[in-house]
């Protein structure tokens, strides 16, 4: 639940607290909430006045929030969607776009590339089903968007055909029952030692390039119980950027997200030709 007024804004979760006339004392207090607090006030988004400026600006102060509110301990972690329901609201739909779960459909490949930031707090997933595997509603983590560095001037492989949440209540932008992200793009299985014999960079580790979101889907990966695929988003120079994912148990015929991977000086998805598939 999140209470807030021209002065100041107070949350359940209580990461999100904040007194505006605090911001001039506290330094490290502007650097993290300075975004989030400018977005209280209404800007003229009327026809004209939307600059890159006040785009980046809005994107900036929505993923600091997110990031501060998704190591927040809920009373009930279901109530993840509904507590994030009035600082969604705020965002401007001639920005943003539609609001799916936690995502937001005006750049919505890049938003699919979030990532766990650190293993503090430890990545989980929750017992009950909070939101889709896609957005990072469904797990427990710092969350952030990491590789957009490498989504400057990068080509979208993927297309999006289509993207929907169903509501559980009577607020749109609160909890749901379902949602779903269908795409064009191509996709294929992983495979150990993609990088055997090549020097370890920040992309690769340990001769596979692949992080996993909870150390439950690594444990999966290497018990070779259950096969993950890569499924590509986008290309610039010698990176290709990819969610790794796997058949859904849930929703029968789509995949659900199990991590990203940035594939570096390598042609991955060499001769595979694109498909239609659901994320959910």
């Amino acid at each position: 639940m999140l209470f807030e007024c021209a002065k100041g804004r107070s949350c359940e979760c209580e990461t999100l607290n904040i007194n505006l006339g605090d911001l001039n004392s506290f330094s490290t207090t502007v650097d993290m909430f300075n975004p989030v607090a400018g977005i209280i006030r209404r800007r003229d988004l009327s026809k004209g006045h939307i600059t890159p400026e006040i785009t980046q600006e809005y994107w900036t102060a929505w993923k600091t929030a997110v990031y501060n509110f998704s190591q927040a301990f809920l009373t009930k972690e279901t109530d993840r969607l509904p507590a994030m329901s009035g600082m969604a609201s705020r965002m401007p739909r001639e920005i943003f776009g539609d609001y799916i779960a936690g995502l937001w459909t005006g750049d919505l490949l890049e938003e699919l590339l979030w990532s766990p930031r650190s293993s503090i707090p430890t990545p989980k997933r929750y017992e009950e089903w909070v939101g889709p595997s896609f957005s990072w509603v469904s797990l427990f983590c710092n969350c952030e968007w990491g590789l957009r560095d490498l989504g400057e001037g990068a080509k979208r492989v993927a297309e999006i055909i289509d993207a929907r949440a169903t509501p559980a209540t009577i607020d749109p932008l609160g909890k749901v029952k379902g949602a779903f992200v269908r795409l064009r793009t191509r996709i294929a299985k992983t495979r150990k030692g993609v990088y055997k014999g090549r020097p370890r960079n920040k992309y690769n580790q340990q001769n596979d390039p692949y992080n996993f979101d909870t150390e439950e889907d690594w444990d999966m990966y290497h018990s070779r119980k259950i096969v993950f695929f890569a499924m590509e988003i986008s290309h610039r120079d010698d990176h290709t950027r990819a969610l790794l994912v796997r058949s859904s148990e849930r929703m029968k015929g789509s995949f659900e997200r199990v991590g990203y991977v940035v594939f570096d000086n390598l042609d991955f998805f060499k001769g595979v030709e694109p498909t239609e598939l659901t994320l959910s």
